[in-house]
């Protein structure tokens, strides 16, 4: 995200799932990702109309 943004970024963050599956991780993976990316898109366009 600091390099998609150009700005320093402290994340920290925090998931258990009890007796997860590699199935459940890998989702669980997929997500967090498609969450920053979303994040990344939604933070560009909001500090572009500053």
């Amino acid at each position: 995200m600091a390099v998609q943004l150009n700005e320093p970024i402290s994340l920290t963050a925090g998931i258990h799932i009890d007796k997860a599956s590699r199935e459940e991780i890998n989702l669980l993976c997929h997500n967090c990702k498609e969450a920053a990316l979303h994040f990344i898109e939604t933070y560009k366009k909001e500090t572009e109309s500053i």
